[in-house]
């Protein structure tokens, strides 16, 4: 045949060696490693995008406020606008404009009314550390403070500042904020703090049942952000939370994205939807650690046998900004937990494991990314005398090829050296 007859010539007239090293390099060159995963995930709807749109319908562009409620015209600077801010300019709102959240949290800690908008008990809430007992609180009229040209708005700030205390034992609120508080310094008393608010839950009507459900002015009436408050300080101290709490709160969302304020036992709800609320629910929410995301991309940098990082792409499926926990193994070596931090709801978020893992160069090791409990693995590092077992089989068939190619070379130079020392002896007779 053709073919063979031209690897015969290539192997008895070219140099062997070279030829045999081409077809492998051609051959390595045309292997590719895929490790690029698949599996976009979709949310169903968009539950923050769905708040977000709502704070971001009560902005005044002139005040650099978020009004208190729909068609309203009074502004709180505490405690609605001191969480409305960080809520928004987080970059997790993507259908509001992050300007938005960079504008409230200027003018609020920017204006020398407020106190940077401290009030003593929220900014628990964004980390800020609060003093404990927490007490009651002033409401003060600062409307003097902010100027808008279209006027006819009231403005106010409260501060707990009072001499009265607000105490843990009656109300669920400030049981959670002191839960949160105390978790920040002392673990063991923020778990007993815990439990006064277990004593105030009622999980028949999911619900928190404080001195104000029993007595106040709602008397009956369950309070959408204490349950969020009540999750939220769980989730922060390392608590188990009850299934029912997230489906319970997601359920008092309006069909504009805010959250109402107060709800009964069979779920209806009841008063209106504020920023307040909202806000703690979307803090609480995107407390509440990631369970759906896809690997999307995972790509890792070796230098000859060490292992250095290793990336990975992942897609939230959830509908609230949330963490995934992700784990990296080699084989068996760990390669640390890690967190991709606030990944927003739909969109992709990052994880970097990095740890300089010694491994043995002379066989095949395997990397396993985890994450919201899917595994995939990847085919990490391989001698190519493993994974190209294959290639052996080149030089392997080209022995007997070399070996007959110089047989006939050696057959046939008796016979050449015969013919041409007769021509040689035929010339001489004529010459002579």
């Amino acid at each position: 045949m053709a073919w063979s007859h031209w690897l015969t010539r290539q192997l008895s007239h070219s140099k062997p060696l070279i030829f045999i090293s081409t077809v492998v390099l051609a051959l390595l060159l045309a292997q590719t490693t895929v490790r690029t995963g698949s599996g976009l995930i979709v949310p169903p709807n968009y539950g923050e995008w769905e708040a977000c749109q709502f704070l971001g319908s009560l902005y005044n562009p002139s005040l650099r406020l978020v009004a208190e409620t729909p068609g309203s015209r009074t502004y709180y600077v505490a405690s609605d606008n001191l969480l409305a801010g960080p809520v928004m300019e987080s970059g997790v709102c993507p259908n509001v404009s992050d300007s938005y959240g960079l504008q409230i949290s200027m003018a609020v800690d920017q204006n020398p009314c407020c106190n940077h908008g401290l009030d003593g008990m929220h900014e628990i809430l964004l980390g800020h550390n609060i003093s404990i007992p927490i007490h009651d609180s002033n409401l003060y009229n600062v409307t003097n403070e902010w100027s808008d040209a279209a006027g006819n708005y009231t403005v106010y700030y409260e501060d707990h500042n009072a001499t009265g205390v607000l105490e843990d034992t009656r109300y669920a609120d400030i049981a959670a904020y002191t839960a949160l508080e105390l978790e920040m310094t002392n673990h063991t008393k923020a778990v007993q703090e815990i439990s006064r608010l277990n004593q105030m839950y009622n999980r028949t009507a999911v619900g928190m049942q404080d001195d104000a459900f029993t007595n106040g002015t709602e008397k009956g009436v369950y309070q959408t952000f204490k349950l969020a408050l009540y999750l939220l300080a769980l989730q922060k101290t390392g608590q188990h939370v009850t299934p029912e709490l997230e489906p319970r709160i997601m359920g008092l969302q309006g069909a504009d994205g805010g959250f109402y304020t107060g709800y009964e036992a069979n779920g209806a709800h009841q008063g209106k939807e504020n920023v307040e609320t909202t806000c703690i629910v979307i803090l609480a929410m995107r407390a509440i650690p990631g369970r759906a995301a896809s690997i999307y991309d995972v790509t890792w940098n070796t230098t000859g046998a060490t292992l250095h990082q290793v990336k990975v792409l992942l897609l939230s499926g959830e509908n609230w900004t949330r963490d995934f926990q992700g784990s990296a193994y080699l084989d068996r070596d760990d390669l640390r937990n890690m967190t991709a931090s606030q990944v927003p709801a739909g969109s992709f978020g990052s994880m970097d494991f990095t740890r300089d893992l010694t491994f043995n160069p002379w066989t095949c090791h395997t990397l396993t990314i985890t994450i919201d409990g899917t595994s995939k693995s990847y085919d990490t590092y391989c001698p190519w005398w493993i994974k190209y077992w294959y290639l052996l089989l080149i030089p392997i068939g080209a022995v007997p090829v070399l070996a007959y190619s110089y047989y006939r070379r050696a057959r046939h130079r008796p016979v050449l050296e015969t013919e041409k020392k007769s021509d040689q002896d035929s010339g001489n007779e004529i010459r002579g």
